[in-house]
C-alpha cells in the first residue's frame, strides 16, 4: 500500500540550530489565549522610543484620520523640530504579527534617515486581529497610506513605505490587488503618481490617484 502521509521537508541545517535553541522559549503554535498576555510585553517600547525622540530633536504630533468602514484611526507625524523644505517621507506600518505592538513598535529604525535626509515619518495605528479580523489591518494601513499621499504636499515629503513583518505584509497584501504603478521613467504630471520606494524593495512610482480601480500592479 502507497503512503501517502505527508512529510515537511527538512529546515536548512542552520535554521534548524537555531529553531532548536528557540524552541524553549517560544511555542510552536499560537493560540487565541496567548495573545492578552504577549501584548503585556514591552515589545512597543514606548517610553523608549519617545525618549530618543526628545533627545534627537525630533516633534510628532498625532492625526485622527478615517480607517476602514470609516472608523477612526491615528497617524503620527514624526520630523526634526523646525524642518522646512521637502524631503522623504517614510510611511511605517508596524510588525507584530497582526495581533501585537503598536505604531512605534519599529520607529526608531527609521530617525536617522529622517536625520539625514530632511525626512518626515508617518506611522499608523492600525487595528489588530484577533478582535479585528481581515481585512480591518491591511484596510487601515491602505487609508492611512491614501491619507500621507493625499497630503504628501502639506507634509513636505515624497513618499516611502516601510515596515517589517506583519508591517510588511500589510504593504503588500493592499498594494497588490488595489494600487497600479507606473514606470519610473515616465515623468510626473499632475494627477500622475508620485514617486515612491518601497524599502527593502525595487523603487517603483505610486498612483493614489488610480489605487480604487482595481488594477494590478505591472513590472
Amino acid at each position: 500500500m502507497t503512503d501517502t502521509t505527508l512529510r515537511r521537508p527538512p529546515f536548512d541545517p542552520e535554521l534548524e540550530a537555531a529553531l532548536a535553541l528557540v524552541g524553549d522559549q517560544l511555542p510552536s503554535t499560537l493560540t487565541p489565549e496567548m495573545i492578552p498576555l504577549m501584548r503585556q510585553s514591552p515589545v512597543s517600547g514606548e517610553e523608549e522610543i519617545f525618549a530618543v525622540l526628545a533627545e534627537r530633536g525630533f516633534t510628532l504630533r498625532d492625526v485622527t484620520i478615517a480607517g476602514h468602514g470609516g472608523d477612526e484611526i491615528v497617524v503620527s507625524v514624526v520630523e526634526k523640530e523646525g524642518r522646512t523644505g521637502t524631503g522623504p517621507g517614510f510611511f511605517h506600518t508596524h510588525g507584530g504579527g497582526m495581533i501585537i505592538g503598536n505604531r512605534w513598535l519599529g520607529v526608531a529604525g527609521f530617525l536617522e534617515w529622517a536625520e539625514r535626509f530632511n525626512g518626515v515619518i508617518v506611522t499608523v495605528e492600525y487595528r489588530l486581529a484577533p478582535e479585528f479580523p481581515d481585512p480591518y489591518p491591511v484596510e487601515d494601513c491602505y487609508a492611512a497610506l491614501l491619507w500621507t499621499a493625499e497630503n504628501a504636499e502639506e507634509l513636505g515629503i515624497d513618499l516611502s513605505l516601510g515596515g517589517r513583518g506583519a508591517g510588511r505584509a500589510a504593504r503588500v497584501g493592499r498594494r497588490l490587488p488595489r494600487l497600479r504603478y507606473v514606470r519610473p521613467a515616465r515623468r510626473r504630471r499632475p494627477g500622475h503618481a508620485r514617486r515612491a520606494r518601497q524599502l527593502g524593495e525595487p523603487p517603483a512610482l505610486l498612483s493614489p490617484d488610480s489605487a480604487l480601480r482595481g488594477r494590478a500592479p505591472t513590472p
